[in-house]
């Protein structure tokens, strides 16, 4: 190995005699080889920001994969509420039918009548909105109140 001396400072560069050739200007560098290792670094550095650029583009990927599969099960579990939601309100509707089949046999043809509806129409909308309201006992006194004026118009026309 050589070393190179500087004015006041003692530089210790090894000198490879098989990389360095020592002119009298002073050491060169083996031109080729320099352009050989450069060009070898070059595709390095290329290869390892393709190979970067796919792992970002897979990484991506999987993040849409996994927001895409997030939202897709809250969708499901929208639906399955709603589907829930529904299967409770045709219990509860089912019951309340039931009910009110039991106090009032027929009801639901009876509402569907001509006459049912003309005597609707004349009541207040306080009374309208009970018939509506999905409610049994709601129900029930409507059909109750409509009995009762039936009955009364039936006496009154005698």
């Amino acid at each position: 190995m050589r070393y190179l001396i500087a004015v006041g400072l003692v530089a210790a560069l090894p000198v490879v005699a098989a990389d360095w050739r020592s002119p009298p200007g002073g050491p060169t560098f083996d031109t080729g080889e320099l352009a050989r290792q450069h060009s070898l670094l070059d595709e390095q550095r290329r290869r390892l920001d393709h190979e970067r650029q796919l792992e970002s583009q897979r990484l991506e990927r999987e993040h849409r994969f996994q927001i895409e599969r997030l939202r897709h099960e809250q969708r499901l579990e929208v639906l399955l509420r709603e589907r829930e939601a529904r299967l409770r309100e045709q219990d509860w509707q089912r019951a309340t039918d039931d009910e009110v089949e039991r106090a009032h046999p027929g009801w639901k043809s009876l509402m569907s009548t001509a006459q049912f509806n003309a005597w609707y129409l004349d009541q207040p909308a306080s009374l309208q909105r009970l018939r509506d309201s999905g409610r049994a006992e709601d129900v029930m006194v409507v059909l109750d109140l409509y009995k009762r004026d039936a009955a009364n118009a039936a006496r009154r026309a005698r």
